[in-house]
């Protein structure tokens, strides 16, 4: 709970106490805020890994000021910056008209919890979508299913698995000291990691229509990694270096003594990937605004 005293210094136009309060809300979410006067404007900073969502941003100090009422305060300055200084900041300054209807006490625990659900500073009710991404979310989709219809080297997804396969034959190399087992294994184990580091990546760095993006390509890679693991007895896949090369899954699958069941573990991870790929889908559209 908030202590009276503190809402009264805010109130009375204590920059440090307003940035306690904003702090409160911000810095769970990895934001911090900086407020101090310059002249006769409210400077506030705000500061995070990576350079927080300006609408979201500006919307969030403009409710929060608007709350206190503070008598002198006109206009205030709105920064949002990247503690490391590398992306380029945003600055914008909002005049502070008195509240026609706002409650007269700040809510901003109660309220910015639920404002504040997804990462970062997206505390702002516009969820407005951004077309660009709508449509590339929506081709991602159409292409998607079109390759989960017909997962084969020769279907939709030959353009990816050509990129694939470039990462497959890397995933060898890097695993060649590994001994026999795990060098065979690291061409399809490197296929699957690699894009879901990248989805990782994203998803830490609070990027999430990218870290959906990425998700979508590690998913095509379970449905591209089960249809080689399928031709493990039949082995009629064309493979670099033509006949005499050793078949990933047919070496795998036999050291395993589970060659047998090739069709039934390459079912299973397409399965894997068609379950990615829905939630890839799914997670896209609804990160497909331009405050993500």
């Amino acid at each position: 709970m908030m202590q009276p005293d503190l809402r009264q210094q805010a109130k009375q136009g204590d920059a440090a106490a307003i940035a306690q309060l904003m702090n409160r809300v911000l810095q769970p979410q990895g934001v911090k805020a900086h407020v101090r006067y310059q002249g006769e404007e409210l400077q506030v900073i705000l500061e995070a890994d990576q350079v927080p969502d300006q609408r979201s941003g500006v919307a969030f100090v403009h409710r929060g000021l608007t709350h206190l009422q503070i008598p002198t305060l006109k206009i205030a300055e709105i920064q949002g910056r990247q503690i490391q200084g590398k992306a380029p900041p945003w600055a914008e300054r909002i005049a502070l008209l008195p509240p026609s209807s706002m409650p007269s006490e700040p809510q901003w625990l109660t309220q910015g919890r639920s404002h504040l659900q997804r990462w970062g500073l997206a505390v702002s009710t516009d969820t407005r979508p951004d077309p660009t991404k709508l449509v590339f979310m929506l081709v991602l989709a159409i292409y998607g299913f079109m390759g989960a219809w017909n997962p084969s080297y020769d279907g939709p997804f030959q353009f990816l698995h050509g990129v694939n396969l470039f990462i497959h034959e890397g995933g060898h190399v890097l695993f060649i000291l590994g001994g026999e087992f795990l060098y065979f294994l690291g061409g399809s184990l490197t296929q699957i990691l690699l894009p879901l580091m990248f989805t990782g990546y994203f998803l830490i760095h609070r990027q999430h229509f990218a870290s959906a993006v990425a998700l979508f390509w590690t998913a095509q890679n379970f449905m591209d990694v089960s249809v080689y693991i399928k031709d493990a007895r039949l082995q009629a896949l064309p493979l670099l270096g033509g006949e005499n090369v050793t078949h990933d899954w047919n070496y795998l699958l036999g050291q395993l003594h589970l060659l047998e069941q090739d069709l039934l573990l390459g079912s299973l991870c397409f399965a894997i990937g068609v379950l990615l790929y829905l939630l890839s889908v799914i997670a896209g559209f609804y990160y497909a605004r331009s405050s993500q």
